[in-house]
C-alpha cells in the first residue's frame, strides 16, 4: 500500500521543465564580438566565425560555420560589403551594423585623388567609390552610435532580455566616452601627423583624432596598385611630410614595402581585427592602434 502511495505522489508532482535555451547570436570579427557580449552578457551566447589572423574581405564559409547558422537566434554582421558572406548563410535573422549608423558619421569610397585612384574601384564591390567604408568600428563614438539601436534590435528578438540588454548598453557607452579620451590623450604627441595606408582599413580612426591620411597604397585587397600610383606616392610623401605607412597583419603588404624602400619611412603593424592575444577585446584593439601610431608597440 506504502508503495502505491508513493508512486501515486509522484505522478502528482509537476515535472520540472528543462530551462530555456539561451539566445545564441553569430557574428564575423573579433571586434563585435567583443562588443555583443558586453551587451548581452550573461543573457546570451555569442560565437564568432571569422578565425584569428583571418580577414573579412577573403574568408570562405566552413561546413561548420553553416551548422552554427542554423541553431543561431541571429547573425549580426558589419556589412555586406566586408562580411556580406555571412549573411548569406540559411537559419538566422540577419543584423546588418553600418544601416544602424547616423549618416553623419559616415564615410564613403569618393575614388579621389589622395586617397584612391577611381580606376582602381571600377567593379569591385568591396570599395566602389561612393559606397559607405565599412570599417566604422576603429571609430568609437561611430560604435557608440550603433550599439542603441543594435541593442533594440536584438530587444526585439529576445523580449524577455531587453532590459538586460539595455542596462549593459548604458553601461558601454560611458566606457566608450572614457575611451574616446583616452585615445585623444595619448594621440597628442602626434596630433597633425600625416600617414600612409596599406589599405583602407583606419580611415574612420584617422578622421577622429585628426591624422592626416595622404593616401591608400592598395585600396582593394589582392589588387595591387599600379606602377604610376606607386611612383606619385612615393613622389607626394615628403611633400605632404608623411611620417609612417600604417599596415594591418591580415593582408599582404608587399606594396607598403615597395613605398617604404624608396622613401624611407617605417612601417607600421595596427591591428583592426584582433582576435588575438593582447588584442582580444575591443579596447585592447583600439589601444593596440593608438600605441602603434604614437610609437608605443613592441
Amino acid at each position: 500500500m506504502r508503495t502505491v502511495l508513493v508512486f501515486l505522489f509522484l505522478l502528482s508532482v509537476p515535472c520540472r521543465a528543462d530551462p530555456p535555451p539561451k539566445p545564441f547570436y553569430l557574428t564575423t570579427i573579433p571586434p563585435v564580438e567583443d562588443l555583443l557580449r558586453r551587451i548581452v552578457g550573461d543573457r546570451a551566447e555569442v560565437l564568432r566565425l571569422l578565425p584569428a589572423g583571418a580577414s573579412p574581405h577573403t574568408y570562405e564559409p566552413r561546413p561548420s560555420d553553416l551548422r552554427h547558422a542554423q541553431g543561431a537566434t541571429a547573425l549580426v554582421f558589419v556589412d555586406r560589403r566586408l562580411d556580406g558572406w555571412a549573411a548569406e548563410l540559411p537559419g538566422p535573422e540577419p543584423v546588418e551594423l553600418l544601416p544602424l549608423m547616423p549618416d553623419r558619421f559616415l564615410l564613403h569610397f569618393e575614388g579621389a585623388r589622395g586617397e584612391s585612384d577611381a580606376g582602381d574601384h571600377a567593379g569591385d564591390h568591396h570599395h566602389e567609390p561612393g559606397g559607405a567604408d565599412p570599417h566604422f568600428w576603429t571609430d568609437p563614438l561611430a560604435v557608440k552610435a550603433v550599439l542603441p539601436p543594435l541593442a533594440a534590435r536584438l530587444g526585439e528578438l529576445d523580449p524577455e532580455g531587453r532590459r538586460e540588454y539595455e542596462r549593459n548598453t548604458s553601461r558601454l557607452l560611458t566606457e566608450l566616452d572614457s575611451l574616446d579620451g583616452e585615445i585623444r590623450a595619448r594621440l597628442e604627441p602626434v596630433a597633425g601627423e600625416s600617414v600612409l595606408l596599406s589599405h583602407p582599413f583606419l580611415r574612420y580612426y584617422l578622421r577622429r583624432y585628426g591624422i592626416r591620411l595622404v593616401g591608400t597604397i592598395e585600396e582593394i585587397p589582392g589588387k595591387e596598385p599600379t606602377a604610376k600610383k606607386i611612383a606619385r606616392l612615393i613622389r607626394e610623401s615628403p611633400e605632404a611630410r608623411v611620417t609612417k605607412i600604417l599596415v594591418l597583419p591580415q593582408l599582404s603588404q608587399r606594396a607598403a614595402d615597395l613605398v617604404a624602400e624608396s622613401t624611407g619611412l617605417p612601417v607600421v603593424v595596427v591591428d583592426p581585427l584582433g582576435g588575438v592575444t593582447g588584442r582580444e577585446s575591443y579596447f585592447e584593439i583600439l589601444t593596440s592602434i593608438t600605441e602603434g601610431i604614437v610609437g608605443e608597440g613592441p
